[in-house]
């Protein structure tokens, strides 16, 4: 009987241990989630900007409406609705398919003119969302979206999946 009870309470302490590293193996993991960036590039985010880029994959810039940068689409001129380095949005055109590729070219309020290539992934009754096959550079993004926050006196970076 004393065999038993002592084989009992070595089993009860290996529980304890291994639900102990275990607990800490969960708490490193949560802390390792929560982590401020060392990234300066993301430091220079504004705090919303920093939380939407947890909430997505690449920070977007949101144009408002009036300062939209135009899209060229062939003879189309079309407001771009927003950026980011993976995609973009802008102005349907009711002969744009979905699955269709669609080559054009940006001039951002920063100055620059990208020319851009990509596939519609999403059609709405007034937007296009296009995938780009080459990226937005995230510098480019983050200087349009400090010009434009400058010029709106306000953060344009969408909060939207």
């Amino acid at each position: 009987m004393k065999i038993l009870a002592a084989i009992l309470v070595v089993l009860m302490g290996i529980l304890a241990a291994l639900a102990i590293v275990l607990t800490m193996s969960l708490l490193q993991k949560r802390r390792e989630r929560t982590k401020p960036s060392a990234d300066p590039e993301e430091q220079a985010l504004p705090e919303e900007a920093r939380q939407t880029r947890n909430q997505r994959r690449h920070v977007r810039v949101a144009y408002p409406e009036g300062r939209q940068p135009m899209i060229r689409i062939r003879k189309h001129q079309l407001p771009v609705a927003d950026i980011s380095e993976k995609g973009l949005c802008f102005v349907n055109i009711q002969n744009i398919k979905l699955g269709k590729w669609v080559r054009g070219e940006i001039t951002l309020h920063m100055g620059s003119t990208l020319v851009v290539e990509g596939q519609v992934v999403r059609k709405k009754k007034d937007a296009i969302g296009l995938s780009l096959i080459t990226p937005i550079p995230y510098k480019t993004i983050l200087a349009e979206e400090r010009l434009m926050s400058a010029k709106t006196g306000g953060n344009t970076v969408a909060l939207n999946t």
